[in-house]
């Protein structure tokens, strides 16, 4: 990892105390995640009500089931589609858990084994896991935004995709994911989606910052690789923004947006604060991204 000089943007940046905070010192461990959690993410899309719905377990053994649920329209005679993971689980001194398993994505009726071609896929992914203060909010990746298969689908699905942004110590921030996706019920699965990406951020004054990239992606028979230096890093934070709670009421965050060109297109990356971490949101959904993201324990 690239180490940078210690500037003062550091206390600017995170010197005000929040409600939805993580433990500072990251001290996560596999024993927090025993239970059941649930996130629903509730969206409209012109005069239709959508409602995404995760249950995850993760048990004593070290396995771990999701169940994903879509409605398409609250308002009337509802379009379910229905996904479900299940596999393995562990999580490593850097709090990167990995999950590996099996993965039915329910887009068609499957009534024979041969009907599972095209639904039933292999996957092995690493990705960031942060908790709020009190162990009862998970906040558990993907990190992709664009083109997953975890990401918003052409149905609208909203499925999972948000980043989270760790503080690494050191004006650092770093948000990083990795993913194989096969399809197959068998050793000769096709290979239908990887990812590696690794961004990082480095503060270096009141509103400029460093930082680096590299990804690797093949998706849909193309691969994509670069890596680099982001060219005209600035950050904007504003404090005691105030966003919705799980659980009613609302909550003082922080929000900072980090904007640079990388491989020639210029982007901007927004999130909000839990505690030294942060959480990424899509444009126009801030007051809606920690409810909306969170798992909540509810066994």
């Amino acid at each position: 990892m690239r180490t940078w000089p210690i500037s003062l943007a550091l206390i600017v940046l995170l010197g005000f105390s929040l409600n939805t905070g993580c433990d500072d010192d990251g001290s996560d461990n596999a024993g927090d995640l025993i239970g059941t959690w649930l996130r629903v993410k509730t969206y409209q899309v012109v005069n239709n009500i959508r409602k995404d719905t995760w249950t995850l377990t993760f048990n004593k053994d070290g396995t771990f089931n999701l169940l994903y649920q879509h409605t398409d329209n609250e308002e009337s005679t509802p379009l379910a589609t229905v996904a479900s993971r299940q596999g393995l689980y562990s999580i490593d001194s850097n709090d990167i858990i990995t999950i590996e398993g099996d993965w039915l994505d329910m887009t068609s009726e499957v009534t024979a084994l041969a009907d599972l071609d095209g639904n039933f896929f292999t996957f092995t992914q690493e990705t960031m896991l942060l908790y709020d203060e009190a162990r009862d909010l998970l906040f558990f990746g993907p990190d992709f935004h664009s083109g997953s298969t975890y990401t918003q689908d052409a149905q609208g699905n909203s499925r999972d995709g948000y980043s989270l942004l760790k503080n690494m110590g050191n004006n650092v921030y770093r948000r990083e994911a990795h993913l194989i996706l096969s399809e197959g019920t068998d050793a000769t699965a096709n290979e239908v989606e990887r990812r590696d990406e690794v961004y990082e951020y480095q503060i270096t004054g009141a509103d400029t910052c460093e930082g680096t990239y590299s990804y690797t992606i093949s998706l849909n028979l193309t691969t994509n690789t670069s890596e680099g230096a982001m060219q005209g890093c600035t950050y904007n934070h504003t404090p005691n923004i105030m966003v919705d709670a799980p659980g009613g009421g609302q909550t003082p965050v922080q929000a900072v947006t980090f904007s640079y060109t990388m491989d020639g297109s210029t982007t901007s990356d927004n999130f909000i604060s839990l505690g030294d971490h942060y959480l990424s949101y899509y444009q126009g959904e801030q007051a809606t991204a920690i409810v909306e993201a969170a798992f909540v324990r509810i066994e």
